[in-house]
């Protein structure tokens, strides 16, 4: 038997997709050799290696040890090993990527900037913990302690000073109700009494069947950050009180040399004096207010919150800027209804005495500042508009660039600051967890500020708007509600829940039996510009179920479906 030249065979043997039997070589048709130095051999079984229809490769066997030929029981062994080879190659090269992925995973969270901790849910043991978290915890942040050593040794607090249960410690919600925590602000006190303050994030894992078989906690250490800020505060206190001692020498001077003036009847000299006074005063404001701004963004703005009548607020506020401003007409819409808010007074009245300064600056003699109140559900909207009969803005996409802009523009009298009291004023109404909109009128012409604050929190239900739902009502085991009054009971004892939570608790309970989704529960009980808060949502579930009696881990009225939104029990 001659050797034959060529790949003719293995290259039909790729053109197949089942197996290839030949009793003697020499005479096939495809039969134009092999590799060179190949053995020589005259019968031949091959079989393509192929896993879920992807081919792989070849196998094939030449010269049986009896010199007889292949058989189809040869042909059936062939064809079960080349099957099993090709899945022993696929689960290796899987093997291969997903010990790649955990090298990589394990470098990233090795370096990461964040602490983070993985328990085993049923354990408790620590799974993993990177080289940030041992340094914020030390012996607390290693794998020498389970999950349990790790709770007993730590204190939690809340911003407040008050000290989280067990219960409501971000990992046991993520145990107990499967749900993502997401940045809660926490601080840790160790056994040694040190004390870190850290934004915290929790997330289950989950098996194939859909049980927690680890929890992923991740910490971030805020000790840098709240040094940052308060270097910065320290500067801006220092840089404050440099620049208010010769602003008072100025100011000082001025006086005098004012005095003088008027002696002399110099009336220019006078003039010119009472503008360098009335700049440097220009200067001392703008430097209080970046001292609050400060304040502002480190979010170490103080707030005494107290219930207050919007009518007393307004008409505060409004007869301190008519001190100033008594050409101007002030016109009010209040109803007379009008439920308290909780706000710091003294810090919302100067938002508003901000808003009619600035209003004032782009107004005419005749124009007139409206203020109106409106109640909506769990807050107040309060709107301070000035309508104007010149165009006087240019196009700009952004209120507050357009304020910067205008204030460049020689041909006007300049606002004085007006674009940095306004970002003052954003800042002490989102301090208040409202929203802050500026918009201009038609054309360019008129200003119109409007902001929310919130209802003050002993606001009975009963002051809150009727539903126009088609049911009265709602009962399931222990919980009534009545949509009609406004009233729930839980074990026919009356609960007091608050306007949001009363909101939240109707649109479950009118969807009962249905899953509602996180934006929509947030588009229908805050508004559309709260879509994807679902930090705030989960917060207002967890007071709820509280306050029903209701066990996350174990629900009987509020089910959470994971990834999706909330379930009410159908009643």
């Amino acid at each position: 038997m001659n050797q034959p030249v060529g790949k003719g065979l293995l290259g039909y043997l790729n053109e197949l997709e089942g197996t290839l039997r030949v009793a003697d070589i020499s005479k096939h048709f495809r039969s134009v050799g092999f590799p060179e130095n190949h053995p020589l051999m005259r019968t031949f079984l091959g079989a393509q290696v192929r896993h879920d229809g992807v081919h792989l490769g070849n196998i094939y066997l030449g010269e049986k040890v009896d010199e007889g030929e292949f058989t189809e029981l040869d042909e059936e062994i062939i064809t079960r090993f080349a099957a099993q080879a090709g899945t022993a190659i696929i689960n290796s090269r899987r093997f291969e990527r997903e010990r790649r992925i955990k090298t990589d995973l394990r470098a990233l969270v090795k370096i990461a900037p964040v602490g983070l901790l993985v328990f085993d849910a049923k354990t408790g043991a620590v799974l993993t913990s990177n080289q940030e978290c041992q340094r914020i915890g030390g012996d607390v942040g290693s794998q020498a302690m389970s999950w349990q050593e790790t709770f007993e040794s730590i204190t939690l607090f809340r911003p407040d000073g008050r000290q989280l249960p067990v219960g409501d410690r971000p990992s046991t919600q993520v145990l107990q109700g499967g749900e993502v925590v997401r940045a809660e602000e926490i601080t840790l006190r160790f056994p040694d009494g040190r004390k870190i303050n850290t934004l915290i994030s929790a997330a289950p894992i989950y098996s194939d069947h859909g049980d927690i078989v680890s929890v992923v906690v991740a910490l971030q250490d805020l000790t840098q950050l709240e040094d940052a800020e308060r270097m910065r505060a320290e500067y801006l206190g220092i840089v404050s009180h440099e620049l208010r001692t010769p602003l008072a020498t100025i100011k000082g001077s001025v006086v005098a040399l004012s005095e003088l003036a008027q002696s002399l009847n110099e009336t220019e000299p006078l003039q010119l004096l009472q503008i360098i006074d009335h700049q440097a005063e220009v200067m001392r404001n703008q430097i209080n207010n970046l001292i609050e701004l400060s304040h502002i963004e480190a979010g170490t703005l103080s707030l005494s919150l107290e219930p207050t009548d919007p009518t007393t607020l307004i008409n505060d506020s409004v007869r301190e800027f008519k001190r100033n401003h008594a050409g101007f007409t002030v016109s009010q819409r209040i109803p007379v209804d009008s439920p308290r808010v909780m706000v710091d007074k003294d810090l919302v009245s100067q938002a508003l005495r901000d808003m009619f300064a600035h209003a004032v600056k782009y107004a005419s003699a005749e124009s007139t500042i409206s203020v109106n109140v409106e109640p909506e559900d769990f807050r107040v909207k309060i709107s301070v508009s000035i309508a104007n009969d010149r165009s006087n803005a240019p196009e700009r996409p952004e209120l507050l660039e357009w304020i910067r802009f205008e204030a460049e523009d020689e041909a006007k009298q300049p606002f004085e600051g007006d674009g940095l009291a306004l970002t003052i004023c954003k800042g002490i109404v989102e301090a208040h967890g409202g929203r802050f909109q500026a918009e201009r009128g038609d054309c360019g012409r008129g200003i119109t500020f409007t902001f929310t604050v919130p209802l003050a929190e002993d606001l009975y239900l009963n002051e809150g708007r009727r539903d126009d739902g088609q049911s009265n009502g709602y009962a399931f085991r222990s919980v009534a509600i009545d949509f009609d009054s406004h009233a729930v009971a839980v074990d026919g004892q009356p609960t007091h829940l608050t306007a949001t939570e009363y909101k939240l608790l109707c649109e479950l309970s009118k969807n009962a039996g249905r899953v509602v989704t996180q934006d929509e529960l947030l588009q229908e009980v805050w508004g559309s510009e709260y879509r994807g808060e679902s930090q705030l949502l989960r917060a207002y579930v967890k007071a709820l179920r509280q306050k029903l009696g209701d066990n996350a881990r174990a629900p009987t009225y509020i089910f959470t479906e994971r990834g999706v939104g909330y379930r009410m029990a159908k009643g």
